[in-house]
């Protein structure tokens, strides 16, 4: 019966481990997202390599990002230019990030 019990106790500690390993510290950036004549912009897609978010109605969006860790954040809308920008979070810090989106122009083919 010993056996059991030891096994048991070895995949908590197992689990215990890998949940510490994952509790990686964390920056929020925050910011809004406008189009032309400065109006907001929502449905965007905001999109890092791990994690995504979209913003809201009023153009505002808020998505968690990796202390410590240099990291790019994608915006994109249909029919709007993509933009990238690179972040450097330090621990403790909010970072403001307002996105200003430049409509896409049509290229039709005839």
């Amino acid at each position: 019966m010993r056996h059991p019990l030891s096994l048991l106790l070895a995949i908590l500690l197992f689990i215990n481990m890998c949940a510490i390993a994952q509790n990686k510290s964390r920056t929020t950036v925050y910011g809004k997202i406008t189009g032309e004549q400065n109006r907001p912009l929502n449905m965007v897609s905001v999109q890092t390599k791990e994690t995504g978010s979209i913003s809201k109605e009023d153009g505002s969006y808020e998505i968690s990002v990796p202390t410590e860790k240099q990291t790019s954040i994608t915006f994109s809308l249909l029919g709007y230019i993509r933009q990238i920008r690179q972040v450097n979070p330090v621990e403790g810090q909010k970072i403001k990030l307002d996105i200003k989106l430049p409509i896409q122009a049509n290229q039709l083919q005839t």
